[in-house]
């Protein structure tokens, strides 16, 4: 069973909420299983800087960016030959000095007198998590959840219960929608409905234009089904 939480709040906002739905679905033990495809799990590091203290020393913010750019970007400068051989020239602070993002506030800047700056004078991290995927459906910000039924429980008793438990718990601008196989369960079964319908009325007009009658028609389809049942019924007590 597959669901789609979606909103144009933000990813945070959806995460929350589908977090909250998955929760309610383990406790109602409908479901064995049940996960999401959107997790704030991936570590990142954010770099704030005191524009005015940079100001103050003499750093503008575009050597700011060459001399980080320069210290960890490893980007190519040239080659150099040595003993008949080309080898490429790429800067960049050993690898101990980067071990870990706490480590980048002892780099130290050039201003503009000259003078060696440590980063952590103008520089502070924050240290958040963030999705390694931002994942969409339908132009809106969403998350899936997938299910693993119980035994026993229909697939259709599932979506009932996930659709009357969004409906109760979901904030305003919060819709459910469904995916993979659970999407086609939910619109082919409407389309079941509609084209035995279709199939009905189309068999009781051409019987009524058959037998010329409105009446005979009705007669028909009511005796077929029965001769059918009537007659399986016996053949059941046959092979007993």
């Amino acid at each position: 069973v597959q669901v789609v939480v979606s909103s144009t709040e933000p990813h945070a906002r959806v995460a929350e909420v589908s977090d909250g739905l998955l929760q309610s679905a383990m406790r109602s033990g409908l479901f064995v299983f049940g996960d999401s495809n959107l997790k704030f799990d991936l570590p990142q590091v954010n770099l704030h800087l005191d524009r005015e203290k940079a100001a103050a020393l003499g750093i503008t913010m575009s050597q700011l960016g060459a001399d980080l750019g320069a210290m960890l970007g490893g980007g190519y400068v040239n080659r150099f030959a040595f003993d008949g051989r080309a080898y490429r020239v790429i800067p960049q602070v050993t690898r101990l000095a980067r071990l870990n993002p706490d480590q980048i506030t002892d780099f130290y800047l050039a201003t503009s007198k000259g003078e060696l700056v440590p980063l952590s004078a103008i520089a502070t991290l924050e240290t958040v998590v963030q999705p390694r995927e931002l994942r969409r459906f339908q132009q809106l910000n969403a998350a899936t959840l997938s299910f693993a039924l119980a035994p026993g429980v229909a697939q259709g008793q599932a979506l009932d219960w996930l659709r009357a438990e969004a409906a109760n718990s979901f904030p305003q601008g919060f819709t459910l929608d469904y995916n993979g196989e659970s999407r086609q369960f939910v619109q082919e079964g409407s389309t079941l409905l509609l084209t035995f319908l279709f199939a009905i009325v189309a068999i009781f007009l051409v019987l009524a234009a058959q037998y010329e009658s409105w009446r005979d028609p009705f007669i028909i389809m009511m005796s077929v089904p029965l001769s059918i049942a009537g007659a399986l019924v016996f053949l059941f007590f046959n092979v007993a």
